[in-house]
C-alpha cells in the first residue's frame, strides 16, 4: 500500500500545481447592484406598474392598451379600468416557443407591435428575427421568419428575416414591417401571401422626391403606423415622415433633421419625430423632441398650421391636468388613438392620455422612488444606467443612474436608498434634501475627506454638493441650457463659472475639486476657479493620497495619462501612446496603448485604469510599468458574479477603491437594447470563488458531501509556496502554513494549500445538513463566507493525468501496476480504482486502518457490462475521504484502449468520460 500512497499523493500534488496555474488574477467579482428582470407583477393599479423601457403602443376595439417593454421582454396589457397583466412573454430574454400560450413563450427584445381588426396582435420579436402573432385566444405562433430563403417571393415562414424593428397592419389585414439595416419596408399580404418589398430600394439614402415607394430610398426606418385613413406612415431616423397610399405612391409629408420648429406645413421642420397617429378626421398627431428639449405633442391638420397641444418646454414631469400646454413631457414616444378620441402616448416611463378637451392624464407607470427600490435591499433596486461611482471609508457605495436622474447609496449593510434626485430631470431643490431635488443626467461622482459627495450634474452644467446630512447645493457652475454658449472671458468665481461640456470629476481630502471640461481642467478651491495648463480634454480625473491630480485625456482614438503635482502644476505625461489599443502589458506604461474611461489610485500607489478597448482594469505601478489585473476574459456577457475577475467586461464607467484593496466599478454596459452588462461590481481580494469548489477527482462543482475531498479555488487564500499535508499521530492536521479551512466552523483536514487553491476533506459533521458555510482563515484574516448545498454523496473517480476525464486512475492487483494503453488489464483480472465521494463513516483526518463497507450499494459498469464488486470502502492506509473499489473485469468485454467505466454509489453516478485499457 506504500506504492498506492505514493501514486495517489503524486496525483494530488500534480493537481495542486495545475490548480495554481488556472487563476492568476488578483480579484474575484461580485455584483452590488444590477438591472432586475423580475416581473413587475400584475394588479389593478397600472400607475404602480414599472415600465423600464416602453417602446410601442397598440390598442384594440375595446380600448385595451398593449405596450411592448423590451427591457422586460414582455408585452403588457392595460385595461380601461387600469388593471394590468402580462399578455405575452415570460420576462426572460429569448426561449421563444411556438403554438403555446403567449405568456409561456420568451421574447427577445420585442419592439414594434400592431393590432388588426380581428384582435390579432403582431410582435416584432427583434433579436429572434421573427414576427410573432398572438391570437385572440392568447396563443403565440410564428407568423413570419425562421426560414432559409432571403429576399422576396417566398412564403412568410419560408423566409429568413433580419433586423426587424417595427410592424403595422392596415384595414385589409396586410402586415408591414421595417428591416432597419436593409433600408426597406416589406409587406405580407393579408392571409399570409409571399413577402414583397413595399418601400425602399435597399440602399441607405434620403430623398425629397415623391413617387413610387419602391423607387425612393428609405433611410433607417425608425417607426411605422397605419392611420385611420389606411395610409402607411414611415418615420426615418433623424427625421422625416413619409406617407404611402395603398396604391404604393409615396409622399414626403414632413422633413426635420433637428432644425428649429416652424409653424407652416410647407417646408415645415421640427425636431425628431418619435410617434404619430392619424385620426378619422385626417388630423396628424405627432410627438416630437429637439435634443430632449422643447418636447411636445403636435396637432397638424394637413391643410393647416400645426399647434402645440401638450408640452412645448424643457423635458421633465410636473404632473397631469389641463391645460396640457403648461405641463412638461419627459420624452414622448409612440402613440395611438382610442375610440373616445383620446390620444394615448408613451412619455418615457409613463403612458399618458391627452383628451379631446386638452386634459393630460397618466394611465400607467411612474418614476417614484418606491417603484425603483428606495429603502430596499441592494439586490432589489431597479438600476438602469451605471456611470459614476464613489466609495466612502465604510465601503458604502454611491452610484449615479444617469438615465433615471438619481444617485443611489448602496450601504455596506446591504440596504439601498436614493440620496439625490427625484427621477425627473430638472434643476431644483438647492439647500434642501438631496432626494427632493431635481438633477439632470448625473455623471461622475467624488467624495472629499469630510464626507461631502460631489455630483457632476451633466445637463445642468453644474457641480452639485451633497453634505453628509443629505442637503444639496450647487458647488460650482451656473445652470444653463444646452444651446447656451459660454462667454470668452469668464468670472473666476465658482458660482459664476460657465462649464461647456463637463465630463470628469475628482476631489481631494481637503475639499478641493477638479472638473474636466471641454478642453480644460479647472480647480475649484475656496469658491474660486483656477484653470490648469496645458489645456487638455480630460475624460477622467482622480487624486492620489499625496494630492497629485491624474488625468486621462484624449479622444476615442486613445488616451494618455497625465499628472499635475499638487493638482496645480502643469500636466506631464506618465503613460500612454495616444493610440486606442490594449498592448503593452508587462512593459513600460509610457509605451502602452491605453483607452482609459476612468482612473483611481489604490493604497499601494498603483494607478488603476478602466480600459474600454481592453475591456479590463489595468494597473500602472509606481515604477512605471503596466499590467492587466481584472477583466478582459469575455467578449460577450458578464459571467463574473462570484467568479474570477477575468470573467468580466469593463465598460466606460467610473472606478473607485475601497478599504481592504477592494475595487468598485460602475459598468455602463455595451448595448443600447440589452442592458444585462449594466452592473455595479465589487472586486474583492483574498476570496473564495463561488463557482470553483470542486470534487478533487471529477472537477465537478455543486453540492459537497461529508467526507468528500474537494479542491477550493480562490485568491490569496494561503501561502505563496505550496504547503502539503502534515500527518501527526496518524492524523492529517487541520492547520498548516497559518491556514485553516472551515465548514460551519469545523476545521477540515488539509491535503494542500497554496495562494490560489487548497484541497481538503469536507468534515463529516456536515452530513445530514442541507447547507454548509465555508470560509478560509489565512494569517488570521477570514475570506468571504460561501454557502454550499450538502449532498449525501458526490462520487468522482481520479484520473491520469488529473483532468477529471479520460484514463481512470486504476491499479492492477496484485502487482499494483498502473492501468494504461501500454499496460492493459486482462479480462477477469482485478482492478482497483480510487475515488472520493463522501457519505461513508469515518473520522476527520484519520488514516483508515481497517477495511469497511460503504453505507449504500455500489455498482461498477465497464464497457456497458456490470462488474462483480469485491470491495468498496475506505482505502486502507489512506486518509478517510479516499475510497477504493476493487472489481473483476467482466469476461465478456470487447478489448480496447478506451473502455468506458462508471461507478454508481447509491443513486448517484460518477462523472462521464472515463476509460480503462482492457486486453
Amino acid at each position: 500500500m506504500c506504492l498506492q500512497l505514493l501514486r495517489i499523493t503524486l496525483l494530488v500534488l500534480l493537481f495542486a500545481r495545475l490548480a495554481q496555474a488556472q487563476f492568476p488574477k488578483a480579484y474575484m467579482a461580485d455584483a452590488i447592484a444590477a438591472p432586475t428582470f423580475l416581473p413587475p407583477g400584475e394588479g389593478n393599479d397600472a400607475k404602480k406598474l414599472l415600465l423600464l423601457e416602453p417602446e410601442v403602443l397598440a390598442i384594440d376595439a375595446q380600448n385595451n392598451i398593449y405596450v411592448s417593454d423590451s427591457k422586460f421582454n414582455r408585452i403588457l396589457k392595460i385595461t380601461p379600468t387600469g388593471a394590468f397583466s402580462t399578455y405575452a412573454g415570460t420576462g426572460v430574454y429569448g426561449s421563444y416557443r411556438n403554438d403555446v400560450p403567449a405568456t409561456q413563450s420568451g421574447l427577445a427584445g420585442p419592439l414594434g407591435i400592431a393590432m388588426d381588426r380581428t384582435g390579432n396582435l403582431y410582435i416584432a420579436n427583434r433579436y429572434a428575427s421573427l414576427i410573432v402573432r398572438v391570437k385572440p385566444d392568447g396563443t403565440a405562433t410564428t407568423y413570419a421568419g425562421g426560414g432559409t430563403n432571403a429576399g422576396d417571393g417566398f412564403a412568410p415562414l419560408q423566409t429568413k428575416l433580419a433586423n426587424i424593428e417595427y410592424v403595422a397592419v392596415d384595414a385589409q389585414g396586410n402586415v408591414y414591417f421595417s428591416e432597419l439595416r436593409t433600408f426597406r419596408i416589406r409587406k405580407i399580404p393579408a392571409g399570409g401571401g409571399a413577402i414583397e418589398t413595399y418601400a425602399g430600394t435597399g440602399a441607405e439614402g434620403y430623398s425629397e422626391v415623391n413617387g413610387p415607394a419602391k423607387s425612393i430610398p428609405v433611410g433607417f426606418p425608425s417607426g411605422l403606423f397605419v392611420g385611420a385613413d389606411n395610409n402607411l406612415y414611415i418615420f426615418e431616423a433623424g427625421g422625416s415622415l413619409r406617407r404611402i397610399t395603398p396604391d404604393g405612391n409615396s409622399t414626403l409629408v414632413l422633413k426635420t433633421f433637428n432644425m428649429p420648429m416652424k409653424t407652416t406645413p410647407a417646408g415645415w421642420t421640427i425636431g425628431e419625430i418619435a410617434g404619430g397617429a392619424v385620426d378619422p378626421q385626417g388630423t396628424l398627431w405627432l410627438s416630437t423632441f429637439f435634443r430632449q428639449h422643447s418636447v411636445s405633442i403636435l396637432k397638424c391638420p394637413f391643410a393647416k398650421d400645426c399647434e402645440v397641444v401638450a408640452g412645448g418646454s424643457d423635458n421633465g414631469y410636473n404632473g397631469d391636468g389641463a391645460p396640457a400646454t403648461q405641463k412638461k413631457l419627459a420624452l414622448p414616444g409612440t402613440m395611438v388613438k382610442d375610440s373616445l378620441g383620446n390620444l394615448i402616448f408613451i412619455d418615457r416611463q409613463r403612458i399618458r392620455s391627452l383628451s379631446p378637451t386638452g386634459e393630460l392624464k397618466t394611465i400607467a407607470g411612474g418614476d417614484t422612488a418606491a417603484v425603483r427600490g428606495d429603502g430596499q435591499k441592494n439586490s432589489r433596486v431597479i438600476f438602469e444606467s451605471s456611470f459614476g461611482i464613489a466609495v466612502d471609508p465604510q465601503n458604502n457605495v454611491y452610484a449615479s443612474d444617469e438615465r433615471n436622474h438619481i444617485v443611489w447609496r448602496f450601504g455596506a449593510d446591504g440596504n439601498a436608498r436614493i440620496v439625490a434626485g427625484t427621477g425627473t430631470p430638472g434643476y431644483s431643490g438647492d439647500n434642501g434634501p438631496g432626494n427632493a431635488a431635481e438633477i439632470n443626467a448625473p455623471g461622475q461622482l467624488a467624495l472629499d475627506g469630510s464626507g461631502n459627495l460631489y455630483i457632476l450634474d451633466t445637463y445642468n452644467y453644474v457641480i452639485r454638493k451633497l453634505s453628509p446630512q443629505g442637503q444639496i447645493s450647487t458647488f460650482a457652475g451656473r445652470q444653463h441650457a444646452i444651446t447656451f454658449s459660454c462667454p470668452g472671458t469668464q468670472s473666476l468665481a465658482a458660482a459664476q463659472w460657465c462649464f461647456t461640456i463637463p465630463a470628469s470629476l475628482a476631489a481631494d481630502s481637503q475639499g478641493n475639486v477638479w472638473v474636466g471640461d471641454f478642453n480644460s481642467v479647472v480647480k475649484v478651491s475656496a469658491g474660486t476657479i483656477t484653470v490648469l495648463s496645458p489645456a487638455i480634454r480630460a475624460t477622467a480625473l482622480t487624486v492620489d493620497r499625496s494630492g497629485n491630480l491624474l488625468a486621462a485625456a484624449g479622444q476615442s482614438s486613445g488616451t494618455q495619462i497625465f499628472r499635475s503635482n499638487a493638482g496645480s502644476s502643469p500636466f506631464t505625461l506618465i503613460a500612454g501612446t495616444g493610440k486606442s489599443a490594449s498592448s503593452g502589458d508587462g512593459g513600460l506604461a509610457t509605451a502602452a496603448d491605453i483607452n482609459a474611461a476612468s482612473l483611481t489610485v489604490d493604497a499601494n500607489r498603483n494607478v488603476l485604469i478602466a480600459d474600454t478597448t481592453a475591456r479590463s482594469i489595468r494597473a500602472i505601478t509606481p515604477d512605471g510599468r503596466i499590467q492587466k489585473i481584472a477583466g478582459g476574459g469575455l467578449t460577450t456577457g458578464v459571467r463574473a458574479d462570484g467568479g474570477p475577475s477575468t470573467d468580466l467586461r469593463i465598460g466606460g464607467g467610473q472606478i473607485a477603491t475601497g478599504t481592504g484593496s477592494r475595487i468598485f466599478i460602475a459598468n455602463p454596459g455595451f448595448s443600447s437594447n440589452i442592458f444585462d452588462d449594466v452592473h455595479l461590481w465589487r472586486l474583492e481580494p483574498a476570496q473564495i470563488f463561488r463557482t470553483a469548489v470542486l470534487n478533487a477527482a471529477s472537477f465537478k462543482g455543486g453540492a459537497v458531501a461529508g467526507g468528500e475531498i474537494v479542491t477550493i479555488f480562490g485568491l490569496d487564500i494561503g501561502p505563496k509556496t505550496l504547503a502539503t499535508y502534515e500527518v501527526v499521530n496518524g492524523k492529517f492536521r487541520d492547520e498548516i502554513a497559518n491556514t485553516r479551512i472551515l465548514f460551519d466552523g469545523i476545521r477540515a483536514p488539509i491535503i494542500y494549500v497554496s495562494e490560489t487553491a487548497a484541497s481538503v476533506v469536507v468534515p463529516y459533521g456536515v452530513a445530514g445538513k442541507t447547507e454548509t458555510d465555508l470560509w478560509i482563515e489565512y494569517q488570521g484574516t477570514a475570506t468571504n463566507h460561501l454557502k454550499m448545498p450538502v449532498a449525501i454523496t458526490q462520487p468522482g473517480i481520479f484520473t491520469i493525468p488529473p483532468t477529471g476525464t479520460g484514463q481512470a486512475a486504476m491499479l492492477h492487483w496484485p502487482d499494483y501496476s498502473v492501468n494504461q494503453a501500454s499496460n492493459p488489464i486482462s479480462r477477469e483480472g482485478v482492478g482497483m480504482i480510487f475515488l472520493t465521494a463522501g457519505g461513508e463513516q469515518g473520522e476527520d483526518g484519520m488514516m483508515a486502518q481497517t477495511v469497511g463497507a460503504l453505507p449504500f450499494p455500489v455498482l461498477v459498469r465497464v464497457g456497458g457490462v456490470d462488474a462483480q464488486v469485491l470491495y468498496a470502502g475506505p482505502a486502507p492506509s489512506l486518509i478517510y475521504g479516499m475510497l477504493q473499489v476493487n472489481f473483476i473485469v467482466p469476461a465478456t468485454l470487447t478489448p480496447g484502449d478506451k473502455v468506458q467505466l462508471y461507478v454508481k454509489l447509491g443513486e448517484v453516478w460518477s462523472q462521464a468520460g472515463l476509460t480503462i485499457s482492457v486486453k
